[in-house]
C-alpha cells in the first residue's frame, strides 16, 4: 500500500513504481471541456479536496477487501494500484480506452480492461469485493450498473460506491430558508444522473445491498471554501466535518454487502 502525503502543495509518492512522469497524455475528458479522469497522484487539475477526497475513499477500501478485486470506473489506475497488495488479484475497468491505456502504462500491476459498467465481462460470484467510486452518476443505465455489480459478487461480497451528493448542506439550507425548489441536476455534463442522500441509500436497498457503513466526505463552507481549500492541512477541516454527516455532505460514501439468499437470482450472461 503506497503512503502518500501533501508537501508543499505537491504530492510525495512512496511505494508507487513504474510512474511515467510525463502526464501531458492523462485523458481528462471528451466533451471539449476538462473531465473527471485525473491521475490524483500526478495531477494536471484536481485541487486539495479533489486529491485527498480520492485518495482517502481508495485507502478506506484497501484497508477492508482482500481477495478478487473489480474496480469500477477505473480511470487512470491511480485507485486500482492502491488496492493491489499482496494476495490480491486486482481488476479495473472503464470504457474509455484511453484511460485503460494510460493505467496500464503508470500503474502496472493491475489487469484492465476497456468494457462498460453495464454489460460486465466476468461470471456470476466471481469478485470478493467491488469499488466504484463516482461512477453511478455518470452510466446510462444505474439500474443496469447496479445489477451487474450484484451479479459478480459473492455472496456478502464487498461494494465500496461513492456519488455526489445532490442536495448537501447549502442546497438544503436555501430550500428550508428561501423555498428554493430542489433541482433534479447539478449542471456537470459528464453527470447523467444524480441522487441526493436519502435516495441514494434507498437505491442501494432496493438492488439487494445491505449498508454496513456511510460517511460523507466535504462540508460545504460558504465564502471561504475556495481560501480554505489552498491552505496546507486547513483544506481538510470541511472534509472532516462532513464525515459524520453524509446526509449533508458534498460525497456521500457507502459501504455495502450482497445479500443473496439465492445465488441465481440475476444472470446477465445475454444482452
Amino acid at each position: 500500500m503506497p503512503k502518500l502525503s501533501l508537501e508543499g502543495g505537491s504530492i510525495k509518492k512512496e511505494g508507487l513504481i513504474g510512474v511515467n512522469q510525463n502526464f501531458a497524455q492523462v485523458p481528462l475528458g471528451d466533451k471539449g471541456i476538462a473531465g473527471e479522469r485525473d491521475d490524483v497522484l500526478n495531477p494536471r487539475m484536481a485541487d486539495n479536496y479533489g486529491i485527498w477526497e480520492h485518495l482517502q475513499r481508495y485507502r478506506y477500501a484497501a484497508k477492508r477487501c482482500k481477495g478478487r478485486i473489480l474496480d469500477v470506473g477505473c480511470g487512470t489506475g491511480y485507485g486500482t494500484k492502491m488496492l493491489s497488495k499482496e494476495g490480491n488479484k486486482v481488476y479495473g475497468i472503464d470504457n474509455s480506452q484511453k484511460a485503460i491505456d494510460y493505467a496500464k502504462q503508470n500503474y502496472p500491476g493491475p489487469e484492465y480492461i476497456c468494457c462498460s459498467a453495464e454489460k460486465l465481462p466476468f461470471e456470476n460470484s466471481y469478485f470478493d469485493t467491488v469499488t466504484a467510486f463516482e461512477v453511478i452518476e455518470h452510466v446510462q443505465d444505474p439500474e443496469r450498473t447496479l445489477d451487474e455489480i450484484y451479479r459478480v459478487l459473492k455472496k456478502n461480497g464487498d461494494l465500496f460506491i461513492s456519488t455526489p451528493n445532490l442536495r448537501s448542506l447549502i442546497i438544503r439550507l436555501k430550500h428550508f430558508l428561501f423555498s428554493t425548489p430542489y433541482f433534479s441536476h447539478s449542471g456537470n455534463i459528464y453527470h447523467l444522473r444524480e441522487f441526493y442522500y436519502e435516495e441514494f441509500i434507498n437505491f442501494l436497498k432496493k438492488k439487494n445491498f445491505r449498508i454496513i457503513s456511510v460517511y460523507g466526505q466535504r462540508l460545504p463552507i460558504p465564502k471561504i471554501d475556495f481560501i480554505i481549500k489552498k491552505i496546507p492541512f486547513f483544506y481538510k477541516i470541511p472534509i472532516l466535518l462532513g464525515c459524520p454527516i453524509p446526509k449533508y455532505a458534498m460525497t456521500i460514501v457507502v459501504h455495502t454487502k450482497s445479500k443473496k439468499e439465492n445465488e441465481n437470482i440475476i444472470h446477465f450472461t445475454e444482452f
